[in-house]
């Protein structure tokens, strides 16, 4: 069973990517700050961290670098989530090195197999950040 972490401060989104990946066999925690989600990364290890880009508090692209900053954290691929489909919101998540970077709406028909691709390209290949 793959395990995900979802930090995202809508409890629609949080409860929509829940109902798409338990069917699909992943067990799911969610966050709905980024200073919990960076609490729960170290002590859940998820294989995965979704994480939204406009948070209150912390945003999503400080919360990368400082999961990528810490060495109990820096392995674990993070894909970033944004309703903006902002250049600059790309290129930031790219520098801070997320694993790839998905726009909301997300398609809710692929977005579990697209999770899994990116878990093994970062299994991998874990240098690389196709963002």
């Amino acid at each position: 069973m793959l395990r995900v972490l979802l930090v995202d401060d809508n409890a629609f989104n949080r409860e929509l990517v829940t109902d798409i990946l338990e069917p699909a066999g992943f067990e799911v925690l969610g966050a709905e700050r980024a200073a919990r989600g960076l609490q729960l990364a170290q002590t859940f290890k998820p294989d995965l961290i979704l994480m939204d880009i406009a948070m209150p508090g912390i945003d999503g692209i400080r919360a990368l670098s400082m999961l990528k900053s810490n060495p109990a954290t820096s392995a674990i691929p993070v894909v970033m989530l944004s309703a903006h489909a902002m250049r600059s919101d790309k290129l930031a998540a790219f520098d801070a090195h997320c694993a790839a970077y998905m726009t909301k709406p997300i398609n809710t028909r692929t977005f579990a197999n697209e999770l899994v691709e990116i878990i093994k390209t970062a299994k991998s290949s874990p240098e690389e950040t196709p963002c």
